[in-house]
């Protein structure tokens, strides 16, 4: 596991240290990507468990586009999940599974119509509303801006948002192009993570 090598758990917490000690109110948290593959996930975990040493801490899956995240992870394939408790087919109790003693997850359940459509029916804002009074952070792992729009309205909901760049993948124009669409419609960029960096030796 990651987190149990020193030095990478260093920069996880390093992470979660900057945002604590960032003056905005940022209890909840988007974590995006260019594409596919970035890392984006594998972060998003780290930074939750992190996060729950010593707060309450959300982990929410809203990646509806592809079935190698989260919810394969740390889910079964019938478990309710985002989908479901946007529908207002569930409570949280029944979406929320326990991985620790602070720290819950939420997977992306099953969509039965165009994430877009669910994500902008309204359903968003209040269901964020309720979870930020039951947890201290919440961090959501959203599908890559170059495959979806969903983010553009998650991210409206959300205080800020985490951008990852896997090193030595996309162009600059195309990394450019997805923070412009983050930002764009007043949405919060907190800050950029650089991933799979190789380690030069000497």
């Amino acid at each position: 596991m990651i987190m149990k090598n020193p030095l990478n758990a260093d920069i996880v917490h390093g992470i979660r240290t900057r945002i604590m000690l960032d003056n905005r109110p940022l209890q909840t948290l988007a974590v995006a990507s260019t594409e596919h593959g970035d890392g984006r996930s594998l972060l998003a975990n780290l930074l939750a468990n992190s996060f729950s040493f010593d707060q309450k801490t959300l982990l929410i899956d809203a990646d509806f586009f592809n079935t190698d995240g989260l919810s394969s992870e740390l889910a079964s394939a019938t478990s309710a999940g985002l989908a479901e408790l946007l529908r207002g087919e569930v409570q949280l109790e029944q979406a929320r599974i326990t991985l620790g003693d602070h720290l819950d997850f939420i997977p992306h359940g099953k969509t039965t119509i165009s994430s877009l459509l669910m994500l902008s029916s309204g359903h968003v804002e209040p269901l964020m509303r309720e979870l930020k009074s039951h947890y201290q952070r919440i961090i959501i792992d959203v599908a890559a801006v170059n495959q979806s729009q969903d983010v553009q309205l998650i991210k409206r909901a959300v205080d800020g948002v985490i951008f990852i760049v896997k090193a030595g993948t996309g162009s600059a124009g195309q990394i450019a192009n997805a923070l412009d669409k983050l930002e764009e419609n007043n949405g919060v960029v907190i800050g950029a993570v650089l991933n799979a960096v190789e380690e030069k030796r000497s």
